[in-house]
């Protein structure tokens, strides 16, 4: 309230709340389900860009669902590839996670500390999407050279089978899981900055009838406490 307000200005401004540590701190003033602060052009990119990461991992997260990819990374991590079975774990479980993120900052979560905390949210995740690539990409490198040497092996000049080794198909599965990682990273780390980077717009936000925060001298605080 607006009496609350005034007697705690640590609430408020340059001394709002930081309870929360310094990556969520912020007033914890929660301002409704879609909002953004008013006038800001960041906020509302923020908004926007959150918006597509949502709609983006809901669409590969029923994608993950629809092609069973958490059983093709048991398979992957049953012949002897765990690198791409991890890789295809840490997305598909960012996938959820990146869908619980991008809701908290549209609608459970507007504000100061709410975004701050929103965002490193989404900086985390971006940071496990880097090491799905990784992995996916070490057996990736070891899957294509385990055919390579295969292929070596039975060269056979006279062969009709010429295209038995022909491993465009692999290379096509592994840029689809790449392009699933890296979308939804780059989505990510966008809104998550833009969250970042909004988040002190909303101090003072709905505070309009507030009376201003007076700050007094530790000579008056004393006097008053002296009068009292």
């Amino acid at each position: 309230s607006s009496c609350r307000l005034f007697r705690e200005p640590h609430l408020r401004g340059t001394h709002r709340s930081v309870k929360m540590g310094n990556c969520c701190a912020g007033e914890a003033e929660n301002h409704g389900c879609c909002a953004v602060p008013q006038g800001s052009c960041k906020g509302r990119a923020a908004q926007v860009m959150s918006i597509l990461g949502l709609v983006l991992a809901s669409i590969f997260f029923v994608i993950n669902l629809i092609f069973s990819t958490l059983w093709i990374a048991g398979f992957f991590m049953a012949i002897g590839l765990p690198g791409a079975g991890i890789g295809i774990y840490i997305q598909f479980f960012c996938l959820l996670l990146s869908i619980i993120a991008f809701s908290l900052g549209l609608c459970c979560c507007t504000g100061e500390r709410g975004w701050n905390c929103t965002s490193v949210f989404l900086l985390v995740l971006v940071i496990l999407y880097v090491v799905a690539i990784a992995c996916m990409a070490i057996s990736h490198g070891r899957l294509d050279a385990m055919i390579d040497e295969a292929c070596d092996e039975d060269d056979d000049p006279y062969s009709s089978n010429d295209n038995d080794c022909d491993d465009s198909g692999l290379h096509g599965v592994f840029s689809i899981m790449y392009a699933c990682v890296l979308i939804n990273a780059i989505f990510a780390a966008i809104a998550g900055g833009l969250l970042r980077s909004a988040s002190p717009e909303w101090v003072g936000q709905g505070d309009g009838d507030a009376p201003p925060v007076v700050t007094a001298s530790a000579a008056d605080v004393e006097l008053a406490n002296t009068k009292a």
